[in-house]
């Protein structure tokens, strides 16, 4: 048996499933609408609408990127995680991350969205 099996046999629920919530971003609802957009979608309809502080906001992006950047990996080394907070996606600054920073290393982009994404299909 393999280990990665192994690990989910000896720590899993009694159910077999994960703690995953049912509290997902599809079940909320949007005006006249039940369900949100597709994300890509909805990214794609951001690029094209520019709100009038995307100025202060591509600063504060460079600001993050050359100051906090350079340590990240130091943190993650360590054991540390980086925790982004705040009204808005975060999917920008670790985009630029994973492009500036992982460039040369092995990286996955996992949609924390999708509540049918468990650790074990990740594994």
């Amino acid at each position: 048996m393999e280990a990665v099996e192994s690990y989910f046999l000896q720590h899993g629920t009694k159910s077999g499933h994960g703690k995953t919530s049912g509290r997902t971003l599809s079940n909320l609802c949007t005006g006249g609408n039940r369900q949100l957009p597709d994300p890509l979608v909805f990214e794609q309809f951001v690029e094209k609408w520019k709100p009038k502080h995307s100025a202060t906001t591509n600063h504060l992006l460079a600001e993050i990127q050359k100051k906090l950047f350079p340590l990240w990996p130091f943190y993650l080394q360590e054991g540390f995680n980086i925790l982004l907070h705040g009204v808005g996606s975060k999917r920008q600054v670790l985009d630029a991350f994973k492009e500036q920073v992982l460039s040369n290393c092995n990286s996955i982009v996992i949609p924390g969205y999708d509540n049918t994404v468990n650790i074990r299909q990740v594994i």
